[in-house]
């Protein structure tokens, strides 16, 4: 805020010159003294907000791309967990179970402090529904697995239509079929 007062009090300056040397002095020479040194003065203040604001962008330019990699590798827990969710189906789950749960904690961590307020509300209505809820069948697990990734992508600025179905990555061509996806 002190910023734009700045910026606005010294434009009122300059107003106020621009306005003095013309209509107040009556020498011609002394006006164009006066809008000469103006001229510079504004010259230099524009120099100095365009520089002002081409920093501001950077550091926020470098702020997404430092937030960008930190989501990405937070994000990449939940990949890893769903990947292992679908290679452990019938198998020895004991160890795997462990590191599932320890996936999940990392991934939770980075939501905390990298995922928007729509995606964390997501997540929790994810788990509650994938992995606390017995009434769901494999078919609407699968499902709100694709939205929650959905999310996820939105979070990095991607617009997925609702026919895109992400999971179908990870089926095989009968699973596809068999779960009507």
């Amino acid at each position: 805020i002190f910023y734009y007062l700045f910026i606005g009090l010294l434009l009122i300056l300059f107003s106020y010159l621009v306005y003095w040397s013309i209509f107040v002095l009556k020498d011609t020479d002394k006006k164009l003294t006066a809008l000469g040194i103006t001229g510079v003065l504004l010259t230099g203040l524009i120099t100095l907000v365009t520089f002002s604001i081409n920093s501001l962008q950077a550091k926020k330019r470098e702020y997404d791309a430092i937030s960008l990699k930190e989501k990405l590798n937070s994000y990449e827990f939940f990949y890893v967990a769903i990947v292992n969710i679908i290679k452990t189906q019938g198998a020895n789950q004991s160890q795997s179970g462990k590191k599932l749960v320890s996936d999940l904690i990392t991934f939770k961590k980075g939501l905390m402090s990298w995922g928007s307020e729509r995606l964390i509300k997501s997540y929790i209505a994810f788990e509650n529904d994938v992995f606390y809820s017995e009434h769901l069948t494999l078919a609407e697990k699968v499902k709100r697995i694709d939205e929650i990734l959905k999310e996820i992508r939105r979070e990095f600025g991607y617009k997925d239509s609702k026919n895109l179905k992400l999971f179908e990555l990870f089926l095989e061509k009968e699973a596809r079929k068999e779960l009507n996806y």
